[in-house]
């Protein structure tokens, strides 16, 4: 069995795509501690650092996307529906 981004598979109850972004997350932190207490400072070594951590925030947000989707949406509709019915309220009260 092998563990990877576009397959999702359980084991022991745990998901192992989301270890997998927890891992990607590890590194980063790694990486940014060994730039910060080496006396070398590499700018190489921070920025792989962050790029890291960009990709392990943008699985998430992903993740989070896919599962709270609907919630998104919905949440979008009801803003949108109060700036339609109150911003037309506030232009008619300057008349």
């Amino acid at each position: 069995m092998h563990c990877c981004f576009s397959t999702v598979m359980h084991l022991d109850g745990i998901n192992c795509s989301t270890c997998g972004r927890f891992f990607i997350f590890g590194v980063a932190v790694g990486l940014y501690e060994y730039y910060m207490f080496n006396y070398s400072r590499q700018r190489r070594i921070q920025v792989a650092a962050f790029v890291l951590a960009g990709i392990t925030a943008a699985c998430f947000g992903f993740m989070l996307l896919w599962s709270w989707g609907i919630y998104l949406v919905a949440l979008v509709l009801i803003a949108a529906g109060a700036w339609i019915v109150f911003g037309r309220r506030l232009k008619w009260a300057k008349w």
